[in-house]
């Protein structure tokens, strides 16, 4: 059975929600997490407890991890390893060749591909390490509480969203007469604490606050130890909470007939979502754009000094800029 009166006088919390549940029900009757031997395995067969196992914060720390290793193998042979956030030419090639994003509605056009290919780029070594950390951290609770082919499609969507709202912020907004360019997994990040923020907040969960508190406490942190790209935070964070609210809800009216369509295509799309993220890196990286940028900037006899910002190329030097602003090597990045 799935509910009803429980038999005796013998009860048992969830392990997730703390919920008392008559010890024969086969599902919590708040949350619906699977309480029953039974339960457990249907579960397990239909996809929607694979988040005890991290399987999903597993393979995107893994895809995360091997970009960042292509990129080190990059800069290495250059003399260059960013510890801390480094704005140099060799670290900015080197990110913007495994799919950093240049933020700049033009550059989107070309190669839309780069707003989700830049949620696996990093600048440096810190900045690589902060949303690691931060990704196992969160996904510890995340992922068990939606399962895994939510918290990819979660990711994989606010790390998409937050890039866009930084186009959007840095065009209309805040525009810059150079083409920014930025990259982190932040923005997913910020995109998986709304996910636990939204789930809090649909199962009415007093613990809310705390969490929004920490998330609050994390975002500044961030931004005061390198220079951060708010605009994706925000957007993923805002994504995030409807995901939490969507997938809470899921929980809450959870039927003892397992939903065997939705699942499938939960799992379809989050496989999917892998796949788009592999595909949006090697497009970045057989992209000829990067390949301009390096044969100008490092081909050069010499080397522009602080102040100066090399003009980067362009396919057909004689055609005009797709859009009125300068596309240059600029000085600084966006970190998410």
């Amino acid at each position: 059975m799935s509910a009803g009166q429980p038999g005796g006088s013998r009860l048992r919390p969830c392990a997730r929600c703390n919920a008392l549940n008559g010890a024969d029900f086969d599902h919590c009757i708040r949350c619906g997490t699977p309480l029953s031997a039974v339960a457990v395995g249907a579960a397990r067969v239909s996809g929607r407890l694979g988040g005890e196992r991290l399987l999903a914060s597993k393979v995107l720390l893994a895809l995360t991890t091997f970009v960042f290793a292509g990129q080190l193998a990059v800069w290495l042979p250059r003399g260059s390893v960013p510890i801390l956030l480094d704005s140099s030419k060799v670290v900015i090639l080197g990110a913007l060749r495994f799919g950093a994003l240049l933020i700049s509605p033009a550059a989107l056009v070309q190669e839309p591909w780069r707003m989700l290919s830049a949620v696996f780029v990093h600048f440096s070594v810190l900045h690589f390490g902060l949303n690691m950390l931060a990704l196992i951290n969160l996904s510890r609770i995340a992922e068990p509480a939606v399962g895994s082919a939510r918290l990819v499609i979660t990711y994989v969507c606010t790390g998409i969203f937050g890039f866009l709202a930084s186009v959007l912020w840095g065009t209309i907004v805040s525009p810059s007469p150079y083409a920014i360019p930025t990259a982190g997994a932040s923005g997913a990040i910020f995109g998986i604490m709304g996910l636990i923020l939204g789930v809090l907040l649909r199962l009415r969960d007093p613990r809310w606050k705390q969490f929004a508190v920490q998330a609050v406490f994390y975002s500044l942190v961030f931004g005061l130890m390198i220079r951060a790209n708010n605009a994706a935070h925000i957007g993923g964070l805002l994504l995030g909470i409807i995901f939490g609210l969507v997938f809470a809800g899921r929980q809450r009216g959870f039927q003892a007939r397992p939903r065997s369509r939705v699942e499938f295509l939960v799992n379809l799309s989050a496989a999917l979502g892998l796949l788009i993220s592999i595909a949006s890196v090697l497009l970045a990286l057989r992209s000829p754009h990067w390949r301009l940028w390096e044969q100008d900037l490092l081909g050069q006899n010499r080397a522009p000094s602080s102040h100066e910002t090399p003009e980067a190329p362009r396919e057909n030097p004689g055609a005009p800029r797709p859009d009125q602003r300068e596309a240059r090597a600029p000085t600084r990045t966006g970190a998410t």
